[in-house]
């Protein structure tokens, strides 16, 4: 019997809200890895072994499914969780009262890249939301932004659910696997709230503000883990139900472009790579849109999965030193050497440069896509924007501006430092080795990763990026200026029509109140001026009159009609 490998990890976080404070930090350590070794173990048995399924009258709910990309995503975020709880401090009461919540949406994450049923999908989709929701609570001091992230996520689940109910209504199967589409005007209703609710995860356009508005809340020790799951799941999901869809490619350009307009624009350092999260997402969902590129799509997900997490840590401990989180504020930080290395190394993998974990990835979708004009245009794009954003402005106007006027005010915990280096080194690793992430595939890689063409392709891009940055370098400094964001259109555009809505009925209802109290007024007037029996007798024989003429008409045209 083959139990998701997920729900060991939630059931390890249940478990450990009963601990002690010592052996949550053991159950946090060992957790991921486990669910490693577990789905490595499953992965050697495939889908032949004796797999749970909980039988119904109509459909068939299975637990657990072993589809061509699970493993490798499994994979990754094990190694993301396992550096993030490495960097994760547990030296005050509420960040340790966070573990079993952290591990509850890790199993829950895991468990939604195993399942194999819709059910199954929409149950750990609810567990995800409602953890991570917890997490961001945990450290909102406003409110604001927690309550609109649940928001977010509480419709798409209730999209999702929609569409899973009458998509099992249609096709008498809630089987996760790839929908039957045709062409996007053919989507069917349960097809479309299904890849809207997606969507949404995803921080598609008009909803693309969610991430940058709630992730920077969450602590400096969280974020990392929010970065790492809901929308590498959510993309994983949408691999899965709608690849080689047309319109994706549309929703990826949208994407990309808001990513770099909004981060370039952007003075907070962890929204920066919160935009860059949302160019990257971007650049893959337009490559779902055609088929020939889905396993560069896993890879570069994978891979952006431990590079991101390790930028969100190099910028998590500038913050934890200086105790400011705004570009503009540290105006050169010196003294930062471990964690200036380890950002640059960040860097440059996001920019795909060779021998690093982001060149893998990439350089396989853009050898799959070369001649498709659109999608290789667009992947040079968002690659040169995320240069520019994040893997050139970031570190430079943190650690290499000439005025090193900010400095630390604490010391870096060993934790933190080890988890930063053990980071930069699996980056490094996989850059050097791809054939570690070769050996995770379903199938056998034929492309040659590296190529003195696309060695020498990448670097002019990068050096063209650099050329870029250094002509409008005085154009990209931070400035201290709000841009605003899509979620103005609900936030602020929304409040102001219900405001006018709300001051329309009212003056509607104040108009209405005037006029019957007026009418009012002059009917009992009336009354009184007149003798009221008289005028009571007068009207109800007219009313007579009137009913007795109708009945005898409608009674002459019947027989007429009839005879």
């Amino acid at each position: 019997m083959a139990l998701n490998p997920g729900l060991i990890t939630i059931l390890l976080g249940i478990f450990s809200i009963l601990c002690t404070r010592s052996l949550k930090k053991i159950i946090a350590i060992i957790a991921p890895c486990i669910t490693a070794v577990y789905a490595a173990y499953l992965t050697h048995l495939g889908n032949e072994g004796s797999i749970l399924r909980w039988p119904t009258d109509s459909f068939e709910i299975n637990q657990f499914k072993l589809h061509d990309y699970s493993n490798i995503f499994c994979y990754a975020f094990a190694v993301a969780a396992l550096l993030n709880i490495i960097f994760f401090r547990q030296d005050n009461r509420n960040n340790n009262n966070l573990i079993p919540v952290i591990l509850i949406y890790l199993g829950s994450s895991i468990s939604i890249i195993f399942c194999g049923d819709l059910i199954s999908l929409f149950i750990f989709w609810e567990i995800a939301a409602i953890s991570s929701t917890i997490i961001i609570m945990s450290h909102d001091k406003h409110g604001g932004p927690s309550l609109r992230y649940a928001y977010m996520h509480i419709l798409s689940g209730a999209l999702l659910l929609c569409g899973i109910i009458i998509h099992a209504s249609n096709t008498g199967t809630m089987e996760f696997t790839a929908m039957e589409l045709g062409h996007y005007t053919q989507l069917n209703l349960a097809q479309a709230l299904i890849l809207i609710a997606i969507l949404i995860n995803c921080a598609a356009p008009p909803f693309s503000a969610w991430i940058a508005d709630s992730y920077p809340v969450a602590s400096i020790y969280t974020i990392g883990f929010l970065s790492s799951f809901t929308t590498k799941f959510s993309l994983f999901a949408l691999l899965n139900l709608f690849p080689g869809f047309q319109p994706l490619l549309y929703v990826g350009m949208t994407m990309v472009v808001y990513g770099i307009i909004m981060s370039l624009n952007s003075n907070n350092i962890q929204k920066i790579l919160c935009y860059n999260i949302v160019n990257q997402l971007g650049m893959l969902i337009a490559v779902i849109s055609s088929e020939e590129a889905l396993t560069g799509i896993a890879i570069s997900a994978c891979c952006g999965i431990i590079y991101q997490s390790l930028f969100f840590m190099t910028t998590g401990s500038v913050i934890h030193l200086t105790g400011k989180d705004r570009l503009i504020s540290h105006a050169g930080a010196a003294n930062f050497n471990v964690t200036k290395i380890c950002m640059i190394i960040a860097g440059i993998s996001m920019a795909a440069l060779p021998f690093t974990i982001g060149f893998i990835g990439k350089t396989i979708i853009t050898n799959n896509t070369y001649e498709n004009n659109i999608l290789y245009i667009l992947l040079l794009t968002s690659n040169v924007g995320a240069t520019l954003c994040s893997s050139l402005r970031l570190p430079y106007f943190l650690f290499f501006q000439v005025d090193h006027s900010t400095k630390a005010t604490k010391k870096l915990p060993p934790n933190m430092r080890f988890a930063m280096l053990l980071g930069t080194s699996v980056c490094l690793l996989i850059g050097l080795y791809p054939e570690i992430l070769y050996r995770l595939l379903p199938h056998i890689m034929h492309n040659k990763i590296y190529s003195t063409e696309g060695i020498i392709t990448q670097l002019q891009l990068i050096l063209s990026a650099i050329a870029a940055f250094l002509i409008f370098r005085n154009t990209l400094k931070p400035k201290d200026q709000y841009l605003p964001d899509l979620d103005w259109i609900y936030r602020v555009l929304g409040k102001r029509m219900i405001l006018l809505l709300n001051l329309s009925v009212e003056y509607l209802g104040t108009t209405a109140q005037v006029a019957l109290s007026t009418l009012h007024i002059k009917i009992t007037k009336y009354i009184k001026g007149r003798n009221l029996r008289k005028l009571i007798i007068k009207n109800t024989g007219s009313s007579i009159s009137i009913t007795l003429t109708l009945a005898a008409t409608m009674i002459g045209v019947y027989l007429i009609l009839n005879h």
